[in-house]
């Protein structure tokens, strides 16, 4: 008990030093990046300076829009997009290439009301110090994102240092969550939810469910969609865990694990019944691009375009490429040879699942049988996410496919990348290999980190 104790303690300790160099390096990021160089970053404070005017917030002789695109010519905005800077500043969005289009006044309003306080009392200030202000909100809310990886990595991994405190490190040093959530962007707040979903739920596949446990999860995901109606996505995996809770215990007879297959895949089924009317109401009410008949035009008109594998695996090979860094707007990527590096670790972390779940397989190693099953409700959650991201830029192609779209799912990326390398040289979670491993694996993350900031995101910003 005593020695639990002091690994707890322990854990405790390096957990608040993570979270501390998460707001520093997120502090670092939203500093040296130059004002609109994060993706949809003007259209965004432009809600949150829309709602501020509302309030009696700012100037009123001027709107949100012409101010970002005055400032937007004063920071060479064109320069890093490799576009010629117009001799005048454009008259609105629509007069900007790529910009046409995007308006983000329409959606969920949450994250822009949350920013508010923040905004009002610099609201007579430059328009720098805004959107600093409001970056630096965007940081605290990527913290949490980290503080959420751990709590999900050790509700599944209660009793593994090297699971639990890995996970953090990873989320914490990646360039592209930083980049993220140092910008002004409803991801962060979003993401910040989904991860604190996909905790209440592995909680409820351990202990089981309760009136008040599935009220807080209902509430988490109302105001996921307060902030992205693209939250519904959690609908699906919310609707899963009925199934999941069936096989919490082990089946003490064949006929009572074939009752339970039996349930399970009537409640499947009906979720399938329930798709097409779900979706065409959802097309309706929350505007998404669900139509079920022109989403199976799309797909058949996909499966007979030129080369659709071929289509499949580049948009497959741009996702993981912008995973692990492409930043700015999709316009600053990194050397091919930090690709191929993180290619390498990524199938080596994938070949160490196997080996992981092989063990399991031989009855080598052991897990509870709630373990099993957050386990595989998280791969579902991430596999999905992935394919989701996948489907709607290749299938639908009316926004770029980025690595960011799985973020949601982030922590759950981290818990399994930490724990294919951690099973490659067959360590226990508590022991002084474990620790080495946290420490080549912290400075392994920082060292690409620092290469990603220094020999990519300076230069590109400062030296060119």
């Amino acid at each position: 008990m005593r020695e639990r104790f002091r690994s707890w303690d322990r854990q405790r300790k390096i957990l608040a030093l993570i979270l501390l160099v998460t707001f520093l390096r997120g502090t670092i990021y939203a500093s040296i990046t130059p004002l609109w160089q994060a993706p949809d970053e003007p259209f965004h404070y432009e809600y949150v300076g829309e709602l501020g005017r509302k309030f009696g917030a700012g100037e009123e002789h001027t709107s949100t829009e012409t101010e970002i695109l005055i400032s937007m010519q004063r920071w060479d905005f064109w320069r890093y997009q490799n576009q010629l800077t117009p001799e005048s500043t454009p008259w609105g969005f629509s007069d900007v290439p790529f910009f046409s289009t995007i308006r983000y006044l329409d959606r969920a309003p949450l994250y822009y009301y949350l920013c508010l306080p923040l905004y009002f009392p610099v609201s007579n200030s430059a328009t720098d110090l805004r959107v600093y202000t409001l970056r630096l909100a965007n940081v605290f809310w990527g913290v949490l994102i980290v503080f959420m990886s751990y709590l999900i990595a050790r509700g599944v991994f209660p009793r593994d240092e090297v699971v639990s405190l890995g996970t953090p490190i990873f989320v914490s040093f990646l360039p592209m969550h930083t980049t993220l959530m140092a910008s002004i962007n409803s991801d962060n707040l979003v993401n910040l939810l989904f991860c604190l979903f996909l905790y209440l739920a592995i909680k409820i596949l351990r202990k089981g469910a309760s009136w008040t446990s599935v009220g807080v999860l209902v509430l988490v995901m109302i105001l996921s969609f307060a902030t992205k109606r693209t939250a519904i996505a959690q609908l699906p995996f919310a609707l899963l865990i009925p199934g999941f809770l069936l096989f919490r215990r082990k089946s003490p007879s064949l006929k009572a694990w074939l009752r339970r297959v039996g349930l399970t895949s009537l409640w499947f089924l009906a979720l399938a019944a329930l798709f097409i009317p779900a979706s065409n109401l959802m097309e309706k009410v929350l505007k998404t691009q669900v139509n079920t008949s022109e989403l199976c035009l799309r797909f058949w008109n996909f499966l007979h375009s030129p080369k659709p594998l071929g289509r499949l695996v580049f948009n497959c090979g741009v996702m993981f490429r912008s995973f692990w860094g492409h930043f700015g707007w999709m316009s600053i990527p990194l050397s091919s040879n930090y690709y191929r590096i993180m290619l390498v670790v990524t199938l080596a972390s994938i070949v160490g699942l196997f080996i992981w779940l092989s063990r399991l397989a031989a009855k080598r190693e052991s897990i509870a049988r709630w373990q099993e099953l957050s386990l595989l409700f998280l791969f579902l959650s991430l596999s999905l996410v992935a394919l989701i991201a996948i489907f709607r830029c290749t299938i639908y192609e009316y926004v770029p496919l980025q690595g960011r779209y799985i973020f949601p799912t982030i922590a759950v990326a981290g818990l399994f990348f930490v724990l294919g390398l951690r099973s490659l040289i067959q360590m226990g979670g508590d022991s002084f290999r474990g620790r080495v491993f946290l420490f080549v694996l912290t400075a392994g993350l920082a060292l690409f980190d620092l290469a990603c900031l220094f020999g990519c995101l300076v230069p590109r910003f400062y030296c060119v």
